[in-house]
Order: C-alpha cells, then structure tokens, then sequence
C-alpha cells in the first residue's frame, strides 16, 4: 500500500482507496501474466510409443535406448518415450504392422521377416560383406535411405536406427580356408537364403535348429555349422567345434527401428533434426558395441584353443566367388516379390560397401 501511495505522489496526485484498489488488482493480474509466459511459450510435451521384441540387455535395444535418451536430451525433455521390450506389444514378425497402424510410433522390424515389403533392404542378409557391423550398418543405412521412397514410406513407416550383425562363419572340426575345403561336408543351415549358400559352397545342408545343433555336432549328424561368431557361446559351439572361419562372411542379419509416417509427420522441426542428429550420434557406438561382442568372442574362442582360419583377401575371393548363385537366388526371389530391377540393388549395396572402404 504505501508503495502504490508512492506512485500517486510521483505522478503529483492523491490516490483514493477505489484508485488504489484498482491498481493493486491490475498489478496482481500484470504479475500473474508475467509468471505465465513462460509457460505459455514452452514446446507441448510428445509422449511416443516404441515396441520390440528384444530383451533390454541385447546390443541393439541397449543402443536404441540411448538413442531415446538421446532425443529427449536434444529437446530439452519435450520428448519422452515409452518402452515396451520383450515382445510386450506383440511378436517379432507383429512388429512391421504395429509400426504401420500405430500400435505402436516406433517398432523393431527385421526387413527378413517382410520379403514382400521390404525386399529391397533383405539384400543385406546376403554374404559378401565384412563380419564387423562398423562395415556393414553405414552400408544397411545407406540402402534403407535410397530405397525409403520405394518401400518404407509406401508402407506408412520411415528408417530411424539400423544395426548390421555379421559373423556367420563355418564351425568345425577341420581346417577350412576355401570353398573346397567344405565339398560334400554335412553343415548346419537355419533354411532359406543360408541352404543355398551352404550348397553354393558345396557342402550339404542340413536344417536343424540352434537348440539342438550341439548334440548333432557331438553324435556326428552334422560335420560342422553355420553360425554367428556371437552365437557360438550361448550354444556352446565352442565344446563341440575346434575350428572357425573369420572374414568368410557368409551372410548376416538387418535389425532396424522404423517409425510410423503420420506419427512423424505430426512432429516439430526441432524433434525431427533431434532424431536424425541422435541417430548420427548413437548408431556409430551401437557398431562399436557390437564389434567388440564380435571381437572379444573371437579373442576369448582362440585362447581357449580354437583354431581360427583368419583368412586372406585372395582367400576371401574365392568364397566371394563360389555364392554367385546365391546372388542370383536373391534377385529371382526379389523379382517375384515386385523389384523391379534386383540387380541394381545388389549393385547398390557393393557400390555402398566400397563407398565405406568394406568391399
């Protein structure tokens, strides 16, 4: 009171009691706009939806999870996330419709699950292209992005994150360098795209699964297998082969994260550029994280006295060379599911992977 008394005496003028009450209730609303602005001026929150089928401790949902962490720092928290691991949403093969209608905003999908949707990007299951994932995701990001407008955003999705996991070797208990060295052995193939490769090579495939590939080894039903370098400890391959393979690259796995279109085209600018700049930012330590799994599998299985055939570049053309039929296998399948033309897209992805210096 005796401040607003203070201010008619400076303007040169006795205020009332009504004056003084008018001003004191102006002042209070001018205080009240004040502390208001702020939040007035503030982003609304985004609250998304993202579902897997992964378990929290596996690399690529380790990765993704720092991702999400990733944007809702770079938006200053107007972004936050609602994890559903563990197939909480629905099953892997569920996940290319939950991220299409919008179950879900963003869903793990793994493009081998969907040949006819998205068979552009199953070339990358092929062989040919280094074990370590510092190779081969930059070359999986490159081709979901040329090929967005030809199959992702058709189906209501757009690519977020990408993880490449190579490593799928042949396990023995003989020395194999070459092709020739496999020529009417009995090796272990999980069907599709990995039976032609283990014919192309001259072995014989034989369809058993991973549970019981250890006793098949052990009783002799199977002379060695194909598998990921990561898989061999869980499996313990290790008790049962003596022999690995390293550089032969016999093909691989594409996991990904996409997000539904319309959900994203609801987004601001600044949360748009924050995703792309997290998945600049995390996809690079996401290989890094997966190259050492790789690595320290290899380390760990040779000094416990696994002898591993590291094979030279002259050696690794000549594997290159004997699955041309499984190229051609992939372009057959791919014509049948609508490419157009398959063999510029195998084109592509070598053109890509010498592109990142992993031809």
């Amino acid at each position: 009171m005796r401040n607003i008394k203070h201010i008619g005496k400076t303007l040169g003028f006795r205020m009332g009691a009504a004056a003084q009450s008018a001003v004191m209730a102006t002042m209070a609303v001018c205080a009240v706009a004040l502390t208001a602005a702020p939040a007035s001026a503030q982003a609304p929150k985004i609250m998304l939806r993202a579902a897997d089928s992964l378990p929290t401790n596996h690399v690529f949902s380790v990765g993704f999870q720092a991702w999400m962490k990733r944007v809702t720092e770079l938006t200053n928290g107007q972004v936050t996330f609602q994890h559903y691991p563990n197939e909480q949403l629905g099953k892997r093969k569920d996940m290319f419709d939950i991220a299409r209608n919008g179950t879900a905003d963003i869903a793990y999908v793994l493009p081998v699950d969907q040949p006819g949707q998205l068979a552009r990007t199953t070339v990358m299951e092929l062989p040919g292209i280094s074990a370590l994932s510092s190779c081969g995701t930059p070359v999986l990001w490159k081709m979901m992005q040329a090929n967005a407008n030809e199959e992702y955003l058709p189906n209501g999705i757009r690519p977020l994150f990408a993880l490449y996991v190579g490593g799928y070797e042949i396990f023995s208990n003989k020395d194999i360098r070459t092709p020739a060295d496999l020529k009417g052995m009995k090796i272990r193939s999980a069907g599709g795209v990995q039976d032609v490769t283990v014919k192309a090579l001259g072995a014989v495939p034989i369809p058993i699964a991973s549970p019981e590939v250890y006793e098949a080894v052990q009783r002799k039903t199977l002379d060695g297998v194909l598998f990921p370098w990561v898989g061999i400890k869980p499996y313990k391959m290790q008790e049962v082969t003596k022999n690995g393979t390293f550089g032969a690259a016999l093909g691989a796995t594409a996991l990904t994260y996409v997000m539904n279109e319309r959900a994203y085209q609801k987004l601001p600018p600044n949360v748009q550029a924050a995703m792309a700049k997290a998945t600049e930012e995390i996809m690079p330590k996401t290989t890094a994280e997966q190259d050492k799994t790789l690595t320290d599998a290899v380390a760990e299985f040779k000094k416990g006295g696994m002898k591993v055939a590291d094979l030279t570049a002259a050696e690794r053309a000549e594997w290159i060379k004997a699955l041309g039929d499984v190229e051609k296998n992939w372009m057959d399948s791919a014509t049948k599911n609508g490419v157009k033309n398959p063999k510029a897209v195998l084109d592509a992805r070598k053109a890509f992977a010498v592109s990142v210096g992993c031809a």
